[in-house]
């Protein structure tokens, strides 16, 4: 497990041409990033097709991700439910290390697991059944080896579903499992975990199964009005907001 004496900790930055205030709050956090590591726990970018179909605009994101590898910040990325096609090419591309769908690391003296947070989410049964289909390596090869206006068309569909049956979803659904969460941190052994996708950030204090005390810390969105990064230094988490 990777000792981390110093991080920073942000999620769903959606970025696309069409948030031009979060592109550019982006680019102000790699350029004045001042900690040693930096883990972007998914839903980096609004959408992704594939390595060789980058969204318009986002080839300077790549840019200035690399850029900031280059300076010696070791970023780490961990697929969303909107850019889970990112791959072996922009790994290379960017200079970013692409996670496994559960990270386990040691930050400080605190046993910490890393997740977008979907998987949390095991009260709505429609979207880990979807989940369950676009994560399968054989539809990602056949989605992969469509033309790319191809998969763009079926990205737009899967986005405007995605949206539709957010609006139509009891706020419960995409709220995460409590006994999702004290199953996967007992099975895990650690007693911090970190993760976003249900935008909700907030650091919760809880005792899992086990009657073991421990901390939950959601990561934030970028929205246009503004934007948070969770740093941990000095032994301690906390939110810092964002230019």
């Amino acid at each position: 497990m990777q000792l981390i004496e110093q991080a920073g900790f942000i999620a769903d930055l959606h970025l696309c041409q069409q948030r031009p205030q979060s592109l550019q709050r982006f680019y102000r956090l790699l350029a004045d990033f001042n900690l040693p590591h930096l883990f972007i726990l998914g839903d980096l970018f609004e959408f992704w097709v594939g390595d060789d179909a980058p969204p318009e605009g986002m080839a300077a994101v790549i840019q200035a991700l690399a850029q900031a590898s280059e300076r010696g910040i070791h970023i780490a990325i961990c697929h969303g439910n909107r850019d889970f096609l990112l791959g072996t090419q922009f790994a290379r591309t960017s200079g970013c290390q692409l996670l496994e769908e559960a990270t386990e690391i040691q930050l400080g003296d605190r046993p910490t697991l890393l997740l977008h947070g979907d998987t949390l989410c095991s009260d709505d049964h429609d979207y880990q059944q979807l989940r369950q289909q676009l994560r399968d390596p054989k539809w990602i090869a056949q989605f992969l080896a469509q033309s790319v206006s191809s998969r763009l068309e079926q990205g737009e569909r899967l986005r405007a579903a995605s949206y539709a049956a957010f609006l139509a979803k009891n706020s419960v659904m995409d709220e995460v499992n409590a006994a999702t969460v004290s199953d996967i941190m007992t099975r895990y052994q650690v007693t911090t975990l970190i993760h976003g996708h249900t935008h909700r950030q907030q650091h919760h204090q809880l005792t899992l199964a086990n009657q073991q005390s421990a901390d939950r810390y959601v990561l934030g969105d970028w929205h246009e009005a503004g934007a948070t990064l969770l740093r941990f230094e000095q032994s301690q988490l906390h939110y810092q907001s964002l230019p």
